[in-house]
C-alpha cells in the first residue's frame, strides 16, 4: 500500500489505552493510517525520521480562540508584563511608537495587565506621551482596553461626552470625565472606528495567528463573535475572509466559525470555496453554513 509519509523513530503518545505509545505513524491524505506494525509494509512517499525527538501529541482543540485577534495583536505594541513590566515602561513604549508615525496614525498596543504593572494606564498619562497620536490598548483579556483624548476625538468625543453603553462600563473621574478605560461592550465605541480593518488587512492576521497556533499544537478551533466587529471579529466579511486565508494555504488549523446573532455575514464568491486539503471551515449559528471537508489531524 503506498502512503504519503512514515514518520519512524518518533515518540508518540496516541492516547489510545490500548496502545498508549508507538514509534511509527503512517500519515495519508493528511489522516493517521495507523502505528507500528499496522505499517509493515507499505510505500511511503516521504520518510521522516524523527530521530527519537520529544513526545509527539495529538493536536489541541482550542473551543474558544480569537485566532483573527491574535494575529492582529502581532503587529501592536507588546504590552503582556513578561515583556514590558511596568506601566512606566508601558508609556515609554507608547513614546516610542508616536515617534515613528505619521500625524493622526493610531497608535495600537495588546496585553497588558493592571494586576502585573500596578494600574490601568490612564487617558491624561497617554496624552502626555503620545505626541497628540489617537491611543487604543487593548487588556490582555481583551474585556477591556484605554483610550486617550485624542482617540475620544476620533470617536467623536469629549472627555466629559461619551456616553454610557449597555453591557459596558465606561470608567469615570471624580469630576465625571472619562478616564479612557472602556469595558465589555463600551470598546464598540472605539471600534465603530477602528472597524472593519482592511479585507487584506484581516487576512493576513489569520495567516499570522494561525502560524502562531500551529507551532503551539493547536489543530483545530472555535472562533466566536464572528461578523460584527464591536468587540471580537472585523466585519461582515469575517466568513469570507477566512474562507480566502484557507484558500491561499495561510489557514492551517480546522476552524468552526460562530457569526454573532442577528448579523447576516457576506458570503464568500463561489471560487473560494473549493477545498485545499489543509484545512477546514464549518460556519455555525445564525448564518447559512458553508463548510469543506478538510483533512483531521
Amino acid at each position: 500500500m503506498r502512503i504519503d509519509t512514515l514518520f519512524t523513530n518518533g515518540r508518540f503518545r496516541t492516547l489510545d489505552p490500548s496502545r498508549p505509545t508507538a514509534t511509527r505513524l503512517g500519515v495519508v491524505a493528511g489522516r493517521v493510517l495507523g502505528f507500528d506494525e499496522e505499517l509493515d509494509g507499505v510505500v511511503p512517499a516521504t520518510v521522516v525520521d524523527l530521530a527519537g525527538a520529544p513526545p509527539v501529541v495529538p493536536g489541541f482543540n482550542d473551543a474558544h480562540q480569537h485566532l483573527s485577534m491574535r494575529g492582529a495583536r502581532l503587529t501592536e505594541l507588546d504590552l503582556r508584563d513578561t515583556v514590558t513590566g511596568s506601566l512606566d515602561a508601558l508609556y515609554a513604549k507608547v513614546a516610542e511608537r508616536a515617534a515613528t508615525l505619521p500625524a493622526g496614525a493610531w497608535i495600537r498596543g495588546s496585553g497588558y495587565d493592571q494586576n502585573k504593572i500596578g494600574a490601568h494606564p490612564t487617558r491624561s498619562a497617554l496624552d502626555a506621551v503620545a505626541a497628540g497620536h489617537p491611543v487604543w490598548l487593548a487588556h490582555t483579556s481583551a474585556h477591556m482596553g484605554v483610550v486617550n483624548t485624542a482617540g475620544l476625538a476620533a470617536m467623536g468625543f469629549e472627555p466629559g461626552s461619551v456616553p454610557d453603553v449597555a453591557g459596558g462600563t465606561v470608567v469615570r473621574d471624580d469630576q465625571g470625565l472619562s478616564t479612557g478605560l472602556l469595558t465589555e461592550q463600551a470598546q464598540g465605541l472605539v471600534y465603530a472606528v477602528l472597524r472593519p480593518a482592511p479585507f487584506e488587512d484581516f487576512v493576513a492576521a489569520i495567516g499570522a495567528g494561525s502560524r502562531v497556533a500551529a507551532a503551539e499544537g493547536v489543530t483545530s478551533f472555535t472562533e466566536p463573535g464572528v461578523g460584527l466587529g464591536r468587540v471580537a471579529g472585523n466585519g461582515t466579511a469575517d466568513v469570507a475572509a477566512f474562507q480566502v486565508a484557507r484558500q491561499r494555504g495561510l489557514l492551517r488549523q480546522r476552524a468552526t466559525l460562530m457569526p454573532v446573532s442577528g448579523v447576516r455575514c457576506t458570503r464568500p464568491a463561489p471560487s473560494s470555496q473549493a477545498t485545499t486539503g489543509s484545512a477546514s471551515i464549518s460556519v455555525c449559528g445564525p448564518a447559512s453554513a458553508t463548510s469543506g471537508s478538510g483533512w483531521d489531524r
